[in-house]
């Protein structure tokens, strides 16, 4: 094997644990939610990031994307520290060097990064472009949603690869995550897979 060849397979690797390992702990925290809080159901709340004050800097505490995690997740989870990106949107870093966050307007979207974000989206240049590579589109909603055609095999399911509005369609997935797609879908090939990249994998991890 050539050393770009045995590089990109320890980089597969890597990120296989990593996205196997978020998703079992994520899973597993929500478990631990729920015995305490209720079923998610009851406590899901689709939320926003920061409010800006005068100067443009998010005022403290009004993120309510941070403030409904730490409640419902942050006593499950080993949280290393919280961050805000630029759009006032917080970034939780896990002790193992990955990150969560969200789309600025929702909590319905869940962004993991096997790497540090800025670090990902400095080396790609947009989100569109590092999706699939070292960030990994998820779904969580509990709830029941009227447009359920969009939201089938996702509500109820806890925190899982992307599929909203995907059809359960692999072709559709696979069409997605080539270049030139926002790679939502990206996460699913791999989930789908067996949390192993596929031989066919549309894109190189990092």
């Amino acid at each position: 094997m050539t050393i770009p060849t045995l590089i990109q397979a320890g980089n597969n690797k890597d990120v296989e644990i990593k996205l196997k390992k978020f998703y079992v702990n994520i899973n597993e925290a929500l478990k631990f939610s729920e015995a305490e809080n209720g079923s998610s159901s009851l406590w899901f709340s689709d939320t926003s990031g920061a409010i800006l004050d005068p100067d443009g800097n998010p005022i403290e505490g009004s993120s309510k994307q941070r403030v409904w995690f730490e409640k419902y997740f942050g006593p499950y989870l080993k949280i290393q520290k919280v961050t805000v990106d630029s759009t006032n949107t917080p970034i939780f870093y896990f002790m193992d060097g990955t990150a969560l966050s969200f789309p600025s307007h929702t909590t319905r979207d869940w962004l993991f990064y096997t790497m540090d974000p800025e670090k990902c989206l400095n080396k790609h240049g947009s989100l569109d472009a590092a999706a699939g590579r070292c960030v990994f589109y998820f779904n969580f909603m509990p709830l029941a949603d009227p447009d359920a055609v969009n939201w089938q095999g996702v509500t109820g399911k806890g925190i899982i690869p992307y599929l909203y509005s995907s059809n359960n369609d692999e072709d559709r997935m696979k069409g997605n995550c080539k270049s030139g797609g926002n790679g939502v879908f990206c996460t699913a090939l791999i989930f789908r897979n067996g949390w192993k990249i596929p031989d066919d994998y549309p894109r190189e991890v990092d």
